[in-house]
């Protein structure tokens, strides 16, 4: 199975941590209920982390692609005014 996490939707993100709260159960006590449970809200606590700070982090890496490629364009042309290079 593969999960693209990276797509999960805001709203979709926002209506589980809304079930979570709903819930009101920790992973502890799950695993008292089901231990498969307790490894899937583990997950799924896990996954909200993640994107959490793959939302903070997406401006910074977008604006870090664009100087890069900025960069990348300057050398070129830096290159290109050396004698010799093609």
């Amino acid at each position: 199975m593969f999960l693209y996490i990276n797509a999960a939707w805001h709203f979709q993100v926002r209506r589980c941590r809304d079930m979570l709260k709903e819930l009101n159960i920790t992973v502890e006590e799950m695993r008292e209920v089901s231990k498969a449970g307790a490894g899937l809200l583990k997950f799924v606590v896990a996954v909200l982390g993640y994107c959490s700070v793959a939302r903070e982090i997406k401006p910074k890496r977008e604006k870090v692609s664009k100087t890069e490629a900025v960069e990348c364009v300057a050398a070129l042309d830096a290159f290109k005014g050396i004698p010799g290079a093609k």
